[in-house]
């Protein structure tokens, strides 16, 4: 429901390349490729983000390369461009491949994440020489358990002949966004510490004689919560712990990254809850407090709950003796309204929650898509 919103470097860089080829190009074959490659990239409007342009041995047309995070379920076309003179005896192939979470119900399989291969890049005398040598669409997988999308082009000398050899493959990976949720609802089970204070008339040595006493005990009651995470919560995120930023050898800033992660992580599991009693008759207890989930549709939780609780009324005290009433409530018990007023006082709770978020979860992945399609033109 709530779509991932996401800023892309890509066309800056590819814009970068363009100026660059116009800037560097010179004159006769040695330059060629630089000459006319920014020609070529916006004659086949490269720079869109949702276009992936490859030269014949599979590296980034013009240093076109995909954007470092695509929402789930985003169409991307690829364009192998090359001279068809050049490549007679070439079979370009192209191929989807996904990485899914680590987070698992149950016991599945996994897929690896593929490695580039360094290829040299093909050269042509002219703009014009370049076409489209090989074009697919694919679909970047729904899934939820699905991290990262890849796309792999290989290319291949005398294919269908019993010499064929692969001499070149590349891989082009993005993170998939899943988006983010900000609201959840759930039934939260809390012990309110003296939630239960209530006026009662004990026997006396009298028969006609009661004595007020105030009874507080410890409450357990279901109450209907809705939960807010104000840094949103990423879909498909079984362990609020196993999303983030990965920040392994390589990152320019490795404490910014680690940073990165814990804030998201941080948003992933803590948030606020309010709701009510769910005897809603009644209307006796307000729930007010923070939340702690750390995996999906369980969280535990603590608060203030406003609870309506009995008092003896100005004029009475605990242990004063009054007359027997001769009127009583449907239950049995005797009815003391003049000398018991309500009013509503903060408490204390700690409780567990168990909401929809599971079912959710649990829902996505019986509906999972096909992990990618690629239909050839």
């Amino acid at each position: 429901m709530h779509r991932p919103v996401h800023l892309s470097i890509r066309a800056p860089l590819l814009s970068a390349s363009i100026l660059c080829a116009f800037l560097l190009g010179a004159p006769g074959r040695a330059h060629g490729a630089v000459d006319f490659s920014a020609e070529v990239a916006q004659r086949e409007s490269c720079a869109r983000e949702d276009l992936l342009c490859l030269d014949d041995h599979g590296r980034g047309y013009a240093g076109d390369d995909l954007a470092a995070q695509l929402p789930a379920g985003a169409a991307i076309t690829v364009k192998v461009l090359g001279c068809p003179a050049e490549n007679t005896d070439i079979e370009i192939k192209l191929e989807d491949s996904v990485t899914r979470s680590p987070d698992r119900l149950f016991r599945e399989s996994t897929e690896s994440d593929p490695t580039r291969d360094a290829a040299p890049q093909a050269k042509c005398a002219n703009a014009k020489d370049i076409t489209v040598l090989k074009s697919g669409r694919f679909v970047v997988s729904t899934d939820i358990a699905v991290q990262r999308y890849t796309i792999a082009v290989s290319r291949v000398r005398q294919a269908g002949s019993a010499d064929a050899a692969l001499e070149a493959v590349e891989h082009y990976t993005t993170a998939v966004a899943h988006g983010r949720y900000f609201l959840d609802v759930g039934v939260l089970i809390p012990v309110v510490i003296g939630g239960e204070r209530e006026v009662v008339a004990d026997d006396t040595d009298q028969p006609n004689v009661k004595r007020l006493r105030i009874r507080n005990d410890v409450d357990v009651f279901p109450a209907l919560m809705l939960h807010v995470f104000p840094g949103g919560r990423e879909f498909g995120a079984l362990s609020s712990f196993s999303r983030g930023a990965s920040c392994g050898p390589g990152r320019l800033d490795p404490s910014g990254c680690r940073a990165s992660r814990h804030r998201r992580r941080a948003a992933n599991s803590l948030g606020v809850q309010a709701g009510v009693e769910l005897d809603f008759k009644k209307f006796s207890r307000v729930f007010l407090g923070g939340l702690f989930e750390p995996v999906s549709g369980f969280s535990v939780n603590a608060g203030v709950a406003l609870t309506r609780l009995q008092y003896i009324r100005g004029g009475y005290y605990e242990g004063a003796v009054i007359p027997a009433t001769n009127v009583v409530h449907a239950d049995g018990t005797p009815d003391l309204s003049r000398y018991v007023e309500q009013r509503w006082a903060p408490r204390f709770y700690l409780g567990i929650t168990l909401s929809l978020d599971i079912l959710r979860y649990l829902g996505e992945r019986r509906r999972r898509d096909e992990l990618g399609s690629l239909l050839t033109k």
